[in-house]
C-alpha cells in the first residue's frame, strides 16, 4: 500500500524494474543505453499515458482510481515508450514539473495533517492504525528508482528550482547518469553542485557545469582531491569562470573521458593543457573562444611556479626551433605512460616545458579538435599537431594558422573536415596544403600505380576557407587536390572568381558550395550547374542574375537549398524555380528586387520548409502564395508593409511554423498577435520588433508553450509587466527583449523588472530569469475570459484595418 500511495503521489506511475533507492544499480554501458533504450527499464500502459496527457493539458489534477487502472490494464497490454524516459514526454514531464516543482515553491514536505490531531481521541476510542501520512517532496524523490529520478531531476533543473531546494534537495538524487546544470548555472551554488557530485560520482556518465557562474575555483580543487569519476565520459565546463589552468587538474579524476568541452574559458592560458594531455582515451576536445590561449610562453620553474611572459618577449625563432622537440617530448611521455616503460628520465622533465597547444600532441586518440576563435594560437602552435594521426575534424577559425600549420595539417591523413575561417591562410598556405604527395610517399596505398601522385588528404570532404586571403586561383588548387573526396566547400567572403569556380567542375562529388559575397557572376552559376550532385548553393551578395538562376534550376535535379539574397535576380528570374518544386526545401529571396509578383510565382514550391523574404518589397497580397506551403517551419518578412491581414493568413496556412520574423512591420497590432497565439502553437522563436503590439497582445503569447525567444523591441506599448507575465507563464521562455532602441541594454537578472520603470522610453531589456511553472489552468482561463470580453471589439478593429490595408482583399474571419 505504501508503494501504491507513493506512485499515486507521483502521478500514478511506477517503474517495473523496481530498483531500490538504497543501493546503486549498475550504470548503463554507454549513453545510448541510459537514454535511448528505455524499454529495458521503464514501461507504462498506453491508456494511462493518454489519460495523464489529457488531464495535464486540461490543467486538472491526475487521480487514477483502482477501477480506472484495472480497466486500462484490461483494455491494453501494449507498452508505449519515449526516446528519453520510457513514457510520453508531455505526461511525465508535466507531471514532474507540476507535482515536484510546485511543491518546492510551496516548501512542501510538511504533512497534510497535524499528528496531534490524529492522537486526539486515542485514549477514548480504540481505532485501527491510521494510514501513513502523505510523503513530502523530498521523501517522494528519494523513493524513486534511478530512471524516474533522472527525469524529475532534469525537470527541476530546467525550471531552475534546484537552487530553491538547496543541499537538502540535491541530496535526494542518487545514482544519476546525467547531470547537466547549464540551464540553471546562475543558481547552482558550490554546495549544491558538490552534493550532487558526491552522491553520483560512481554512476555519472555525463556532467555539465557550463555557465555555472557561482562555482568557485576552490570547489574544482576540492573535486580534484576528493572525488573520482570512473564512468564519466563527457565533461562540459564551458563559460565557467572557475576553470583556470590550475583547476583543469580536476580532469585527471576522470581517466575515461571521451569528450571534453571548455569553451569560452578566459582563464585558460595553456599551462593547464598538460593535464588534458594525460587523458589517453580523449577523442573530442573543444577549446573554442578561449581568447587567452596561446600567444604567450608558459614555462614552469622547478615544475611548480608558473611564469608567463607576453608575446612581445617571445623569441619567435627559438619557439619555431623547439616546437617539434616539445611535441616529440609529449609523445614520448604519453607512450611511457601507456607502456609503463622506465628510463628516459629526461622525458618527464621535458614535458614540463610542453604546455599550451603543443601539449595536445600527446593525445594519440584525438579525433576532433576545436580551437576556433582562439585568436592567440599561433602558426607554430599548430605546427606541433602534425602527429595526431587519428584526427578527423580540425577547427582553426580565427587562429593564426598559416604556412607552417598547412605543413602539419597535410600529414593528418585521416582528416575529414578542416575549418580555417578568418585565418591568415593565403594562397601560399593553400599551395602547401594541396601539394600532391609523390609516388614514393609512405602513405600511398599499394593499389596506386608508381607513376601516380596522390592527394595529401584523401578523406577530406569538408573545407572552409571563408574570409581567408585566397584569390581566384584557389579554385584550381582545391579541385586538383580533392577532386574525388570534397563534398562541401565554403569560400564565402574571399576573392574566388568566375575562373576559380569553373575549375571546381572537377569536384564531381560536391554537394554544397558557399560563394557569399564573392566577385562572381552568371558564369559561375552556369559552371556550378554542371555539378550533378549539388544540393546547396549560396550566392548571396553576388552579381548572379536571372540567367544564372535559370541554369541552376533547370539542371540541378537535387537542389534543396538556394540563397539568392541581394543578387540581381528579380521577379522574372524566380519563375525559373518551378523546376525545383519537388526538391527545394530552403529559399532566400532577401532582396528589394522581389515583390508580390515574384512571391506569387513561387507558389508551387510546396516542399519549402524555410522562406526568407527579409528585405523583399512585399505586401499582404503575397500571403495567398503561401496557401499551399503547409510545411513551412521558418518565415522571415521584414519589409515594413505587412499588416494583420498577412499575419492572419500565414497563421491559417502555415500551422507548422517554428520561427517567425515579422520585425519592422508597423501594421501588425494586437489583432495579429491574437492570430499568432491562437494558431501557431509550435513557435519557438518570434520577432515582432517595431510593431504596434501592446501588453494586451503580448500576454496572448502565454499560449505558446514551446516559445523560447520573444523579441518585442521598439514596441512602445509593451512594458515590463507583460514581459514578467510571460516569463512566469511560458515554461520554455528563456529570453524576452522589449523597449526602445535609444538605449541598448541587456540584463540577465531576475530582479530587473523591479528596478526598471515601465514607461515607453525603457531601453531594450533581455530578461533571462528563472522560469516559474504553473498549472496553466489559471492562465488559460484568464486568457479565455479576456478573449470573450474583447472578441467583438477585436473583430471590428481587425475588419477595419484589413479593409484599409487592402481594399480588394477579404478580411480574415474570426476563426482565423
Amino acid at each position: 500500500s505504501n508503494a501504491a500511495h507513493r506512485a499515486d503521489d507521483m502521478g500514478g506511475v511506477l517503474s517495473r524494474r523496481g530498483a531500490p533507492r538504497d543501493s546503486p544499480s549498475s550504470p548503463p554501458r554507454s549513453e545510448s543505453t541510459a537514454r535511448e533504450e528505455p524499454s529495458s527499464r521503464f514501461d507504462i500502459l498506453r491508456d494511462d499515458l493518454k489519460s495523464t496527457s489529457r488531464d495535464a493539458n486540461d490543467g486538472k489534477r491526475f487521480a487514477a482510481g483502482k477501477n480506472d487502472a484495472a480497466a486500462a490494464a484490461a483494455r491494453s497490454s501494449e507498452t508505449a515508450y519515449d526516446d528519453l524516459v520510457g513514457t510520453s514526454s508531455d505526461s511525465l514531464l508535466d507531471m514532474a514539473v507540476r507535482r515536484v516543482v510546485l511543491d518546492l515553491d510551496a516548501r512542501a514536505g510538511n504533512r497534510s495533517e497535524d499528528p496531534a490531531e490524529t492522537r486526539a481521541d486515542a485514549d477514548d476510542v480504540v481505532r485501527e492504525p491510521p494510514p501513513p501520512p502523505p510523503l513530502g517532496t523530498h521523501e517522494r524523490i528519494a523513493s524513486l528508482p534511478p530512471d524516474l529520478a533522472q527525469v524529475v531531476f532534469d525537470a527541476v533543473v530546467a525550471t531552475k528550482r534546484l537552487g530553491a531546494g538547496g543541499v537538502s534537495l540535491a541530496r535526494q538524487f542518487k545514482y544519476l547518469w546525467v547531470v547537466d546544470l547549464a540551464a540553471c548555472g546562475d543558481v547552482a551554488e558550490d554546495d549544491v553542485v558538490e552534493t550532487l557530485l558526491v552522491a553520483n560520482a560512481r554512476t555519472l556518465l555525463r556532467l555539465s557545469v557550463a555557465r555555472c557562474v557561482l562555482l568557485s575555483p576552490a570547489s574544482l580543487h576540492g573535486f580534484e582531491r576528493r572525488h573520482a569519476f570512473p564512468a564519466l565520459t563527457h565533461l562540459d565546463v564551458s563559460e565557467c569562470a572557475a576553470v583556470t589552468d590550475e583547476t583543469l587538474a580536476c580532469v585527471a579524476r576522470a581517466p575515461n573521458l571521451i569528450t571534453l568541452k571548455a569553451e569560452g574559458c578566459a582563464e585558460i592560458l595553456g599551462g593547464g593543457l598538460r593535464h588534458v594531455a594525460k587523458l589517453e582515451k580523449l577523442k573530442h576536445l573543444s577549446l573554442e573562444r578561449c581568447g587567452r590561449l596561446g600567444g604567450e610562453r608558459v614555462s614552469f620553474d622547478g615544475g611548480t611556479s608558473l611564469v608567463v611572459s607576453g608575446p612581445e618577449t617571445v623569441n619567435a625563432t627559438h619557439v619555431s626551433a623547439n616546437v617539434e622537440d616539445l611535441a616529440d617530448a609529449a609523445l614520448r611521455a604519453a607512450k611511457k605512460r601507456r607502456t609503463g616503460e622506465t628510463g628516459d628520465e629526461d622525458a618527464g622533465e621535458n614535458l614540463k616545458e610542453v604546455v599550451g597547444v603543443p601539449a595536445l600532441a600527446a593525445l594519440a586518440s584525438l579525433e576532433t579538435l576545436n580551437l576556433g576563435w582562439c585568436n592567440r594560437v599561433s602558426d607554430d602552435d599548430i605546427a606541433a599537431l602534425g602527429g595526431l594521426k587519428a584526427l578527423k575534424k580540425l577547427v582553426l577559425a580565427r587562429t593564426r594558422a598559416g604556412a607552417k600549420a598547412a605543413e602539419a595539417i597535410r600529414r593528418l591523413s585521416d582528416l575529414e573536415a578542416l575549418d580555417v575561417t578568418g585565418a591568415p591562410f593565403d594562397d601560399e598556405a593553400l599551395a602547401i596544403l594541396t601539394a600532391p604527395k609523390p609516388r614514393n610517399d609512405e602513405d600511398v596505398s599499394s593499389s596506386v600505380e608508381r607513376s601516380e601522385k596522390t592527394s595529401p588528404l584523401p578523406k577530406l570532404h569538408t573545407l572552409s576557407l571563408e574570409a581567408t586571403p585566397i584569390t581566384g586561383s584557389a579554385g584550381k588548387r582545391v579541385a586538383n587536390a580533392f577532386a574525388s573526396s570534397l563534398v562541401a566547400l565554403n569560400a564565402a567572403f574571399t576573392e574566388m572568381s568566375d575562373d576559380g569556380v569553373r575549375a571546381l567542375e572537377r569536384l564531381s562529388r560536391l554537394r554544397a558550395v558557399n560563394l557569399d559575397s564573392c566577385p562572381v557572376s552568371d558564369a559561375a552559376a552556369k559552371a556550378l550547374s554542371r555539378l550533378p550532385e549539388l544540393e546547396s548553393v549560396t550566392l548571396a551578395d553576388t552579381d548572379v542574375g536571372n540567367d544564372g538562376v535559370d541554369a541552376l534550376a533547370s539542371r540541378l535535379t537535387r537542389l534543396a537549398h538556394l540563397d539568392l539574397g541581394h543578387t540581381l535576380v528579380d521577379d522574372d528570374g524566380v519563375e525559373r524555380l518551378r523546376f525545383c518544386k519537388n526538391t527545394l526545401r530552403s529559399l532566400s529571396l532577401d532582396s528589394r528586387l522581389i515583390s508580390d509578383r515574384g512571391v506569387k510565382r513561387i507558389a508551387d514550391l510546396h516542399e519549402l520548409e524555410s522562406l526568407d523574404l527579409f528585405a523583399a518589397d512585399v505586401t499582404d497580397a503575397c500571403a495567398e502564395a503561401l496557401r499551399h506551403m503547409t510545411k513551412l517551419k521558418s518565415l522571415e518578412a521584414c519589409g515594413g508593409r505587412l499588416t494583420d491581414v498577412f499575419v492572419a493568413r500565414v497563421a491559417r496556412h502555415c500551422p507548422n511554423l517554428e520561427t517567425l520574423n515579422l520585425g519592422q512591420n508597423a501594421g501588425v497590432t494586437d489583432a495579429g498577435a491574437e492570430c499568432v497565439a491562437a494558431s501557431l502553437t509550435k513557435l519557438t522563436a518570434l520577432n515582432l520588433c517595431g510593431s504596434k503590439v501592446t501588453d494586451a497582445g503580448a500576454k496572448r503569447f502565454a499560449r505558446l508553450r514551446n516559445l523560447s525567444t520573444l523579441a518585442l523591441k521598439e514596441c512602445r506599448g509593451v512594458t515590463s509587466a507583460s514581459a514578467t507575465f510571460l516569463r512566469e507563464t511560458c515554461p520554455k521562455l528563456t529570453e524576452v527583449t522589449f523597449g526602445d532602441a535609444r538605449s541598448e541594454t541587456r540584463v540577465a537578472n531576475e530582479n530587473i523588472v523591479a528596478n526598471a520603470h515601465t514607461g515607453p522610453g525603457l531601453g531594450p531589456v533581455a530578461i533571462t530569469a528563472p522560469i516559474v511553472v504553473e498549472d496553466g489552468l489559471d492562465v488559460v482561463s484568464e486568457l479565455a475570459a479576456e478573449a470573450a470580453e474583447d472578441a467583438s471589439e477585436m473583430e471590428d478593429d481587425f475588419q477595419t484595418e484589413s479593409s484599409e490595408s487592402e481594399s480588394d482583399a477579404d478580411p480574415p474571419t474570426g476563426d482565423a
